[in-house]
């Protein structure tokens, strides 16, 4: 059939006028249908009735068409559900959709088909985007359109492609916007109960007033309206032809306060000396074409708010990927939706952002966009922390000579990840966890003192570097993981002794009085030990500044401001590590939902001789591997940023059980502590599968006969394990048996004991 009116795929515009025209007059029912019947003869189809005249144009079609469809047949199919609806006028139209609804459910009819509105309206929208702040009356159909903010819309309305905001749309009517083969606008309004093909008479009815007494007030000669003989409404040139929208729609409002009769008589007056046009010329006139480009973008735009919609109900970001995946122009899609990510606070943005980024891999277009997504994810966390920090230039000049700080490591019982964010800030965390000296020293050691040659020399002891800065930029750049002073740099920035307006090295030593060597010593831990050494020295590093320059910070403030270094650090992670190091003893820190974390922070306090059990039974083994806690926080949280259930769910359970465990350890009931630490390392695995590996496996099968419970140190797939011993079994038995079975390999045990704090202070 489309071969009928195109050649080689495409419209040929002689063969379409031989079809297309006032003559042949093609008919669906009597020519296309006809000769597709079993029992038609070409002689009957020439005769049959047509929808116009029979003439020799139309003859010459239907011989054409014959040729082509004569040696198909057809079936009918029943449909069922189904009904036979049909509507003809627009009260009839507003009826079906509005009243008669219900009457459909059965074919999946419903209140919203492609909106960004929510499933509890009380009117009808199709295809369209209506703004939040927009009020609307309960009879109302929505189709093709853009409702911005601001606008009333009425009783008894139809909207129909068209774009409004800021203005009040009266009842009983139907608008609607055209779009011309000019690039002009003419919005129609007119009454759901009018009928625009009946001729003028004396009292004709339009818009629910008379047009005859409007022309009559207003001094109107009817030539202005028609200028043939069929004066109906369908031919009355009632609209005017703008050059843009709001125009558009501004001067159909100004049509129906005319035609009420409320308008000045000036305004009327200057509305009919404008050019116009009738609903019959702007129905031939109109842009299908540039109107099916208008609704694609407001489809455009109400994918995107599909997309989001999802995010806000806490979907799986899966859900939404898949709405982004239906639109064939992803790219388009994208940038509508950055265009709109900016009103949302941190929470929804940043699982937009997460979402987008799994988008742009799924459909390689990382060379359209050149942002990195994920990474703009964890900015946004990043602000939310650093939100309230007040770091101001240090302006001190009676710093002290040195200031040194020896601190602990610390050993996470129960309720890891809870403290990191977003999960904390929108969930609250919970976490038991203590404070161990390993080896008998506190092994993490930061010292700074004066360098009267006015240099600033960072150290790191451990790593056997020195080197002295002349540059500031350089000692402001901390971002880089790789940088192995970027820790010291980032709590010189948190503590303001460099500030960002610092523009030399001078600059800083002229405001603090002094040049000065800043040292840091972990020797005695491996790299990557899972036992919370870089938070615990981001700590310490920023106590130690602190006490230089004799300032007083509380345990509470120094951890939230190491929160706020990790994350200009951009290594991520809680806010448990800190916490564990610098406050003595066992303790379970709570917080409640919030963008800014505040610590409540409950020592344990427990007997001599239970603590005495505790040094004794637990035990630290070196797995031999490093692991990089950055990139197993951000695969987890990636995970909770996406709404993946299992992730949700688990945290919550480990959660659940700190509380648990800090009630086993207040009744110093070791056996229960014991129990739910082996639940906890299987809600841990449950969590992450990386969190294990053959190696691990390997340690603690070959000691299980020696072990009560058994749980990971930090985030896990390398590093430290620590294991509570069964009762009678000495740390040198299991020394030995994990020297039998793994040699040089690495792997060993390390003696820890509670630290309870300096007795000298």
């Amino acid at each position: 059939m489309i071969s009928l009116i195109s050649t080689k795929d495409k419209i040929d515009e002689k063969k379409y006028k031989e079809f297309i025209n006032e003559d042949s007059r093609i008919s669906f029912y009597g020519d296309f249908l006809y000769p597709l019947a079993m029992d038609s003869t070409y002689d009957n189809y020439l005769t049959q009735a047509a929808e116009g005249t029979i003439n020799k144009k139309l003859l010459a079609c239907r011989n054409k068409i014959w040729e082509k469809l004569n040696g198909f047949s057809m079936k009918t199919i029943k449909l069922a559900p189904a009904y036979f609806i049909h509507y003809g006028t627009t009260k009839e139209l507003f009826s079906l959709l509005t009243k008669n609804l219900n009457n459909y459910r059965c074919l999946n009819w419903r209140e919203k088909v492609l909106s960004n509105v929510n499933d509890k309206i009380s009117y009808i929208v199709n295809h369209s985007y209506i703004d939040d702040n927009t009020k609307i009356c309960k009879n109302v159909y929505i189709e093709n359109s853009y409702i911005g903010k601001d606008t009333v819309i009425g009783d008894n309305v139809i909207l129909s492609n068209v774009k409004l905001g800021s203005v009040q749309i009266p009842d009983n009517v139907c608008l609607n916007t055209i779009l011309t083969r000019n690039n002009e606008y003419v919005t129609r309004i007119y009454g759901l109960e009018d009928n625009p093909k009946i001729e003028k008479s004396n009292k004709t009815i339009f818009l629910g007033c008379c047009l005859e007494d409007m022309l009559n007030k207003y001094d109107i000669n009817e030539n202005k309206i028609w200028q043939k003989e069929d004066k109906s409404i369908w031919k009355a040139k009632l609209y005017t032809v703008e050059n843009n929208n709001n125009a558009s729609v501004k001067s159909a409002l100004l049509l129906y306060k005319i035609i009420n009769c409320e308008a000045k008589k000036e305004e009327a007056v200057n509305y009919f000396n404008k050019k116009r046009t009738s609903l019959y010329e702007s129905f031939n006139n109109a842009d299908a074409t540039k109107m099916k480009n208008n609704n694609k973008k407001i489809e455009d735009l109400i994918i995107s708010y599909e997309f989001i919609n999802l995010i806000k109900e806490e979907k799986n970001i899966e859900l939404a990927n898949n709405v982004l995946l239906k639109n064939e122009n992803i790219e388009a899609q994208i940038q509508s939706i950055l265009n709109i990510a900016n009103k949302y606070d941190y929470k929804i943005k940043s699982r937009i952002y997460l979402a987008l980024s799994k988008i742009i891999k799924i459909n390689k277009l990382e060379n359209k966009f050149k942002i990195d997504f994920e990474e703009k994810c964890y900015e946004e966390i990043k602000n939310v922390i650093s939100k309230q920090n007040t770091t101001e230039a240090i302006k001190q000049k009676n710093i002290k000579n040195k200031s040194i700080e020896e601190l602990p490591i610390r050993i996470n019982f129960g309720g890891g990840w809870s403290d990191t964010p977003p999960y904390c800030n929108e969930n609250g965390g919970i976490v038991l966890n203590g404070a161990f000296k390993i080896n008998g020293e506190n092994p993490i050691k930061v010292k700074i003192e004066k360098n009267k040659n006015r240099e600033i020399i960072l150290k790191s002891k451990d790593l056997n570097i020195i080197k002295k800065f002349d540059n500031i930029e350089e000692l402001k750049k901390c971002n880089n993981t790789n940088d192995v002073f970027s820790l010291l740099k980032a709590s010189l920035l948190i503590s303001g002794i460099i500030n960002k307006d610092d523009n030399s090295i001078n600059n800083v030593i002229d405001r603090i009085g002094s040049g000065f060597i800043f040292t840091t010593d972990a020797t005695l831990i491996p790299k990557g030990s899972g036992l919370g050494t870089s938070s615990i020295l981001a700590a310490g590093c920023l106590k130690c500044l602190y006490n230089f320059l004799g300032i007083s910070i509380s345990d509470e403030e120094l951890a939230y401001k190491t929160l706020e270094q990790e994350q200009i650090m951009g290594t991520g992670g809680g806010w448990q590590d800190q916490i564990g190091g610098i406050i003595p003893g066992i303790k379970c820190t709570y917080t409640e939902p919030g963008e800014i974390q505040s610590f409540d922070i409950r020592r344990i306090n427990i007997s001599s001789k239970f603590k005495n059990e505790i040094n004794n039974r637990m035990v630290l083994i070196y797995t031999g591997q490093r692991r990089l806690a950055k990139n197993l926080l951000r695969d987890i949280m990636n995970n909770y940023i996406a709404n993946n259930r299992n992730t949700v769910e688990t945290i919550g359970e480990i959660k659940n059980k700190a509380i648990q465990m800090q009630k086993a350890f207040e009744k110093e009931n070791l056996k229960l502590f014991c129990k739910l630490l082996n639940e906890h390392w299987e809600l841990s695995k449950k969590l992450d599968k990386g969190c294990t590996n053959t190696c691990i496996n390997q340690i603690l099968n070959c000691c299980d006969d020696l072990i009560d419970g058994r749980m990971i140190c930090g985030a896990g797939g390398g590093g430290f394990l620590y294991v509570i011993l069964k009762k009678g079994i000495s740390k040198k038995a299991l020394s030995n048996r994990i020297q039998e079975i793994f040699q040089d390999s690495g792997i060993k045990v390390f003696n820890i004991e509670i630290y309870e704090g300096d007795s000298k202070k």
